[in-house]
């Protein structure tokens, strides 16, 4: 199962920045790396004229190190 919708306004933050995933009405089965690939476009700003790489590359070098995926 994955979320399905990892955009920002979905996450709020705890008092010791650990996550909390609201808004589950998009969860489905979906291939983690394809929500992992989306979710870092999205919070890397693709949307906008900002657009940070570095951000985006950071969010799949993370979830590489911690799932051992992405090739």
């Amino acid at each position: 199962m994955s979320h399905g919708d990892l955009d920002q306004k979905n996450v709020l933050w705890d008092a010791n920045d650990v996550p909390i995933l609201i808004d589950w009405e998009s969860a489905r089965r979906l291939n983690p790396l394809c929500e992992i690939v989306n979710a870092s476009l999205d919070w890397s700003g693709i949307t906008t004229s900002h657009f940070d790489e570095a951000l985006f590359t950071q969010m799949l070098k993370v979830y590489q190190a911690e799932s051992g995926e992405v090739s």
